[in-house]
């Protein structure tokens, strides 16, 4: 074996990537044919676009890593749980709700059952929840929330 070649259980996991269930057991998968590339995620635009937007207003916001960083156990170790909505704005609402917990659809997507019982759950405990799909939407839907005191951006 060459010096600088990764020992042998390491080429394996190079070539084949594993997934951890919630057993803790890896499984295999293929690899992705778009692996190295850039991943087009038009929730994450999303979700990039609402930070931004509340950052410029000077609102309060907490954003889920969501998707794939769930499944490797370390954010849900941390206190991260699937359903999480994917923002929450962490403003007081004018009805009394302690928050706004935002989850993001782009296109025809729905909802998932955990995040459906997530949303419940949160509406449940005082917050409000909304589904939005696109940057407008979530900016009405933010000053609804707070009161409709911010200035247009």
């Amino acid at each position: 074996r060459r010096r600088d070649a990764p020992p042998p259980r390491l080429t394996r996991h190079l070539t084949l990537l594993t997934q951890t269930d919630v057993d803790g057991i890896h499984k295999e998968r293929k690899k992705r044919s778009d692996a190295g590339k850039a991943h087009d995620n038009p929730e994450t635009r999303l979700q990039v676009a609402c930070v931004a937007w509340c950052d410029a207003a000077d609102i309060l916001v907490d954003g889920s890593p969501g998707g794939a960083a769930f499944m490797k156990g370390a954010h849900k170790a941390r206190g991260c749980r699937p359903g999480r909505a994917d923002l929450l704005v962490l403003e007081a609402g004018a009805d009394g709700t302690h928050g706004l917990a935002v989850e993001l659809k782009v296109g025809g997507n729905g909802l998932l059952h955990s995040q459906v019982a997530w949303l419940a759950r949160a509406r449940l405990k005082g917050w409000r929840t909304e589904v939005v799909r696109s940057l407008d939407e979530f900016c009405k839907v933010v000053r609804a929330h707070i009161g409709g005191l911010l200035v247009t951006l």
